[in-house]
């Protein structure tokens, strides 16, 4: 079978031939997990004697992500394995390559160091595991190990980072986007290049079309945008938005207001809009809040 490589990681993939260490930052749909995949596929199916694992951290991702990706990249040669959908692995003379799920929970490093002796291991989006079971994966592995990432936030793997072993790419790298995905991201870019730094807007080109690391800002509350009522605003629903914008950015970082009132005074709605300029607090008629 015939496949279609990104010349930019195939340059860099002859650049970094002799590192132990491969590490692959950028945006999303850069093409920097199937260049991976498609790698560590040829290495499998050119090597008679070799034991490949690609981890990721959620069955969601394992499933539709790294499996279904390399299922559909190596499915003209697939017949010619031994496969175990329940243990996701596939086999030929050998040589196996397994996709694994590990939570990056309390028993994650048990897990890593329980599975032994391995010669090419890959982390998907190894920002979402910790620094401890990437060692404990790193310290058997006989050979190179590949880790890849969106940048939402920085984390360990930056003490990791060489001049050799470092690759950054982005949407524009990947010449198999369809007409709809670059004028989704050609939108991104108009957007937040016109918008302020901080913004959601302006996150979303730098971390999802320009593979680097931002950061969301909010506002601090004070005495100037804090508006107190008694009287509930028909539609309220409008007026509320998430707690947690980890959602909608893919990091961790968790947003929590903190009210504190009288005892016995009862706050009914905490919500923001920026149609009030700030935080509007709803109490019973007639309380006086300070």
């Amino acid at each position: 079978m015939q496949i279609s490589v990104i010349k930019k990681y195939q340059d860099f993939a002859d650049r970094s031939k002799n590192e132990p260490l491969i590490i692959y930052q950028g945006s999303k749909r850069s093409g920097k997990t199937r260049d991976i995949l498609q790698r560590r596929g040829i290495e499998f199916f050119s090597n008679d004697n070799v034991k490949i694992q690609c981890f990721s951290e959620s069955p969601k991702q394992q499933n539709f992500g790294l499996l279904s990706d390399f299922r559909t990249i190596f499915n003209p040669v697939l017949k010619n394995t031994k496969q175990d959908l329940t243990q996701k692995t596939f086999k030929r003379k050998n040589s196996e390559i397994a996709f694994i799920n590990i939570q990056d929970n309390s028993n994650a490093g048990d897990i890593a160091n329980s599975l032994g002796a391995c010669d090419t291991r890959y982390i998907n989006e190894c920002n979402m595991f910790s620094k401890e079971t990437f060692e404990r994966l790193q310290i058997n592995n006989r050979g190179k190990f590949y880790l890849d990432f969106n940048p939402y936030r920085r984390f360990w793997v930056s003490d990791l980072i060489t001049e050799n072993n470092f690759l950054q790419t982005t949407w524009r790298d990947n010449q198999f986007l369809t007409k709809q995905q670059i004028d989704l991201f050609l939108l991104w870019t108009k957007l937040g290049q016109e918008s302020e730094v901080g913004s959601y807007n302006h996150w979303r080109w730098q971390v999802m079309c320009e593979g680097n690391y931002a950061e969301m800002t909010g506002e601090i509350f004070t005495t100037e945008n804090i508006h107190f009522t008694s009287i509930k605003p028909i539609g309220l629903h409008n007026y509320i938005i998430f707690a947690d914008p980890s959602n909608a950015k893919g990091g961790d970082n968790f947003a929590l207001t903190l009210l504190i009132a009288p005892q016995g005074i009862e706050i009914v709605v905490v919500a923001y809009n920026t149609h009030f300029g700030g935080l509007l607090l709803i109490a019973p008629q007639g309380i006086e809040i300070m």
